[in-house]
């Protein structure tokens, strides 16, 4: 469903393009968590404003 009365901002497309590359970005780096050590927190730091959530690995079970 549409929400009609939500605001709204025109962009180029170049900004919307550089806006997708970087949601891509935070997407891969959110999803190597855990993989190369242990301390994570340098990651999610940086995926933590961008609106990456963190799931312990219980949390699937």
């Amino acid at each position: 469903m549409e929400n009609n009365n939500a605001p709204t901002i025109e962009i180029t497309v170049a900004e919307y393009t550089e806006l997708v590359r970087a949601k891509l970005g935070i997407d891969m780096i959110g999803s190597s968590l855990g993989k190369y050590g242990p301390d994570d927190s340098v990651v999610k730091a940086v995926c933590k404003p961008f609106g990456y959530e963190y799931k312990e690995d219980g949390d699937d079970a």
